[in-house]
């Protein structure tokens, strides 16, 4: 029977101020009866509110944290009424104990008890449940903790993840029209596919390209493919098939085999290394491609001017080719060493790399593949002094050996240098025999803002022998190198606002010309009257081959910021002529960007008007790009790309965002409901409730957020925060407690037509959680229910009762009655 429009004002009223009540922090409370209506104060239970974190007993759902760090997953727990205790306690299941991340002597002293681990023996150890957010709080002594590096996690909550598939994809197409000659169009595609089965990974690179000048009508290649899995208990990972030999210590090459190594990623953050940094000028909107034995690792377009690759894996390691691809087809190639940071290990502690199978063809002139086997260390023998080696061993015909030291100079940065003696025998050719000289420094000045980094070898023999050389019969281009150096250097002046980068890299060789790359970055931000924040930045750089190519490049850039982020931007660049750019740039919002462009270009037979284009676009399924480009009587061109990834497991699959190298995904599951958006839209589950979220960090906790401001009016989601770990290459997967229903009031009466004591608790059956309180009169206001979803009404001192909530349950004005039955 409706009640009066005034009646249900009122008591709606009474039942959000009853929900309010747990809304702050308890003390033990006495209540006035005499408040409430006289038939009320006969029926009404308040042991929810009378002690602090008090609660019936049954089963909840509830978050848990370990000394303020909250654990990934909400849990189902039992309170049970004991003796000893005041009130119900949590039944502590192994699981739980287990994540705690106890020492494992202090875990085993924990006996079990009715299906509980019982935590009586250690009273230090305590749990505080505030009732009002549903957080279980618990305290544990550090110094029983197993891991205590604040901005980790126990390796207990490192998680593998789930089975499943994914493929990752990028997809090029490229079409240049010239004014005189033929145009040309092509097609290209690289990825990865991969298929997660417990802690194992497999995975696929794929290569795709077709293209009027092909030599065939289309080439699909699968470079590599080869399986792996973390090992977190010895801080390493295992790693079969086709893949790459990264050493700190000899050059790198591509072999099938079996390789054991330490993964810096599961240490402390304070002994992780760092990811090389790649820097140049393109001419236009050009792609850079990063390769390393002829296998593409990175591919990106970048406007014209200084380019910074900052966002590479700290698995690039060693000699990485870079290749400059101009939108007219011309190309600029350059190599760049990828140095670590001097190699240092803590005192007592040990890192080793350990490989073996047979190296791979090395290029198209490759006559030879001798098995291999290698072995390289690094030990803390002392609090600032590292000592590290390696054998390499291939076939019966090549032997080299290297030692060397690492010393950490605190304030003066840190310092290795090491020793490489290799010899090796050659078909028809006496034996070969060298000495390699190294050394590498790094150092951070935090006081001067600068950072400068060092990376030198010195070649004593004109014919030191390297296993990649023997596989080609002979040294790379045919050339022997006799010294290499790299030097990176950047640094603030403070006073003069002034942002100073420098980059030079030299290689000789005992023949044949030098090879040399030179680059200089200024920058400053100032103000020019009216105008703020204005940028501008010189740049040179010079490249000399050992083919005797010669490129030198100066530009010089004025960016001015405008309204809602836009820009306006003047360009100069001078070499083989001087193009002069007028730019704008909009950004609308975080997820899109478009450009233009007007210039001219002067000298080096390129005269000429030149217009310019681009967009991107971010979606929950991928990233476009698109460039177009028109010079005055010479071309014009074309070219777009896609970045995205497929992931499919037993709880459904999804298109989403571009996953980068082997990095975790997740997987969310929605519970059906779409049009969830997560980590400001980054990723929207799709119509089946499923959605993916790329590109998380190994071995670092992350959290993703659901944005419960843009959630649809009928979506609830009681977990709107969900947080992991997750080791390498995993397929996570999290479920969302979301439901897609209604929020009202209703009146619940008993089956003998009395109300419910007020304070009884109102429970989703099947989420376990609180959906609300009874108020006077039976008075309820319920949050996060669905249509035909059953509730159990519990009270101190009382049976519970039982309902199915019907199809519609409020209306404008109204509450609907609903009888609760014993179960």
């Amino acid at each position: 029977m409706p009640l009066n429009t005034f009646s249900v004002r009122k008591k709606i009223i009474i039942a959000l101020a009853s929900l309010a009540i747990i809304s702050f922090p308890l003390r033990a409370v006495e209540f006035n009866l005499h408040a409430l209506d006289a038939e009320a104060r006969n029926n009404i239970d308040l042991a929810a509110f009378s002690e602090p974190g008090s609660i019936t007993a049954g089963d909840y759902l509830v978050t848990v944290t370990v000394n303020g760090q909250q654990l990934p997953d909400p849990v189902l727990l039992t309170w049970r009424a004991t003796p000893q205790a005041t009130g119900p306690q949590p039944c502590i299941p192994d699981f739980l104990a287990d994540a705690l991340g106890l020492q494992p002597e202090i875990r085993r002293a924990l006996p079990q008890a009715q299906g509980c681990v019982s935590f009586t023996a250690r009273p230090e150890i305590t749990f505080t449940l505030d009732s009002a957010s549903q957080t279980l709080a618990i305290a544990v002594p550090q110094a029983w903790l197993a891991y205590t590096d604040s901005q980790g996690v126990p390796r207990s909550m490192w998680h593998h993840g789930i089975g499943g598939a994914f493929l990752d994809y990028t997809l090029f197409a490229a079409h240049y029209a010239p004014q005189q000659g033929e145009a040309q169009t092509d097609l290209s595609a690289y990825g990865t596919a991969g298929l997660n089965l417990g802690a194992w990974r497999v995975r696929g690179d794929l290569d795709y390209f077709t293209g009027d000048k092909a030599e065939s009508e289309s080439d699909v290649s699968l470079s590599r493919l080869y399986a792996f899995r973390p090992l977190p208990s010895i801080n390493s990972k295992v790693t079969l098939g086709e893949t790459d030999f990264h050493s700190d210590i000899f050059d790198s090459f591509a072999f099938t085999g079996v390789a054991l190594e330490s993964d810096e990623r599961m240490l402390p953050y304070t002994l992780r290394g760092y990811a090389p940094q790649i820097s140049g000028i393109a001419k236009t909107h050009a792609r850079v491609t990063l390769s390393q034995n002829g296998r593409t690792l990175y591919q990106t377009d970048v406007p014209p001017g200084p380019f910074v690759l900052q966002d590479l894996s700290e698995a690039y390691q060693g000699a990485l080719e870079v290749t400059v691809t101009e939108e007219d087809g011309s190309r600029t190639r350059f190599t760049v060493e990828a140095a670590t940071v001097p190699f240092l290990t803590r005192k007592g502690q040990w890192r080793y790399k350990l490989s073996g199978g047979r190296v791979a063809g090395q290029g198209s002139g490759a006559t030879r593949q001798p098995d291999f086997y290698s072995g390289e260390f690094s030990w803390g023998a002392f609090n600032q002094t590292s000592l590290y080696g390696g054998l390499l061993i291939g076939g019966s015909d090549y032997r080299a050996l290297s030692l060397g030291a690492g010393q950490n100079l605190t304030h003066l940065g840190a310092v290795s240098f090491d020793v490489t003696q290799a010899q090796a025998a050659r078909p028809h050719q006496a034996a070969a025999r060298g000495h390699r000289y190294r050394i590498n420094y790094n150092k951070r000045f935090a006081a001067s803002h600068s950072e400068l980094a060092f990376s030198g070898a010195r070649y004593a023999d004109r014919r030191f022998p390297a296993l990649p050389d023997l596989a080609r019969g002979g040294p790379a281009g045919g050339h022997e190198e006799k010294q290499t150096f790299s030097l990176t250097a950047n640094q603030y002046i403070t006073p003069l606002a002034l942002s100073l980068a420098l980059s030079l890299r030299n290689q000789r060789y005992w023949q044949g010309a030098d090879e040399h790359t030179y680059s200089l970055t200024l920058g400053r931000m100032f103000d020019l009257g009216p105008l703020r924040s204005i940028s501008a930045s010189l740049s040179a750089g010079r490249t000399h081959s050992e083919r005797g190519e010669r490129d030198k490049q100066i530009y010089l850039s004025f960016s001015l910021p405008l309204n809602d982020g836009d820009r306006l931007s003047y360009s100069v660049q001078q070499g083989d002529g001087v193009d002069q750019l007028l730019s704008y740039a909009a950004f609308p919002d975080r997820d899109s960007n478009w450009g233009m462009s007007l210039g001219h270009q002067h000298g080096g037979g390129r005269e000429g008007v030149l217009a310019r284009g681009n967009v991107q676009q971010r979606s929950a399924l991928g990233e476009l790009a698109m460039a177009g480009s028109y010079k005055q009587q010479a071309y014009h061109s074309l070219n777009a790309s896609w970045a995205g990834s497929l992931t499919a497991t037993r709880h459904g699959a999804a298109l989403h965002r571009y996953n980068q190298g082997n990095e975790p995904r997740l997987m969310v599951d929605g519970n059906g409901v779409a049009a969830i958006p997560l980590n400001n839209g980054s990723a929207v589950t799709n119509p089946f409730g499923v959605a993916v979220i790329p590109t998380l960090s190994s071995y670092q906790p992350i959290e993703v957020r659901v944005d419960v401001n843009q959630l649809p009016d009928d979506v609830t989601v009681h977990n709107n925060v969900l947080r992991q770990t997750f080791t390498e290459g995993a397929i996570g997967y999290r479920p969302l407690n979301a439901v897609q229903g209604g929020k009202g009031v209703v009146v619940i009466q008993l089956a003998d037509g009395t109300f419910p004591p007020l304070g009884a608790e109102i429970v989703d059956e099947e989420s376990a959680r609180s959906v609300g309180m009874v108020s006077e009169a039976g008075m309820a206001y319920l949050q996060g229910v669905a249509p035909g979803h059953a509730l159990r009404v519990q009270w101190s001192g009382g049976d519970p009762c039982r309902l199915t909530l019907p199809e519609t349950f409020a209306t404008a004005g109204e509450a609907r009655r609903l009888t609760c039955r014993a179960p």
